[in-house]
């Protein structure tokens, strides 16, 4: 029998946080897609309504399978790569909704930091929409990082290699 390193035996406080931190998120970043985009009303306000059910149902599926892949552990922490997928995401998501600006038929709203700064609206809408593409590898790769959570989960720890072991 193989003797737990430190790592299962304490995992690191930021894993076991965005385990449980994924559920709250998980309706608050479609939100944020639909409201924090420029000013009161605007296109993005109906854009993001459609982009935001498609993203719920994601980090719903991300949640669901970090969560029945680490039940049998004890404690229970998110994989590295999910997490580190999932926090980058939240934070390209977050920087992306504050920068962006929004526009109906009558006017240009200036985005939160536009506004901030007190900048025309669409200053800073190239940064936005690069990290709204960023934002989008990132919830694809936590959505395929969360799914191979389960395979990782499963595997016996005499399957494990040692690096002198492995021909790789």
């Amino acid at each position: 029998m193989m003797d737990q390193t430190d790592e299962e035996k304490r995992p690191p406080a930021w894993r076991v946080a965005m385990l449980y931190l994924q559920w709250p998120m998980f309706l608050a970043c479609p939100l944020m897609v639909v409201y924090l985009p420029g000013g009161p009303g605007g296109w993005m306000s109906a854009i993001g309504t459609y982009v935001a059910t498609a993203m719920a149902l994601a980090l719903l599926i991300i949640a669901v399978a970090s969560t029945s892949a680490t039940a049998d552990s004890r404690p229970q922490r998110m994989f590295v790569d999910t997490a580190v997928s999932l926090g980058l995401y939240y934070l390209a998501l977050t920087a992306a909704c504050l920068l962006r600006s929004d526009t109906d038929d009558q006017a240009d709203y200036p985005s939160i930091i536009e506004s901030w700064f007190g900048q025309p609206a669409g200053t800073y809408h190239t940064a936005s929409a690069v990290l709204l593409v960023i934002a989008c590898f990132l919830l694809v790769g936590a959505l395929i990082s969360s799914i191979g959570d389960r395979r990782w989960a499963a595997r016996e720890p005499e399957d494990d290699l040692d690096e002198a072991e492995n021909p790789l």
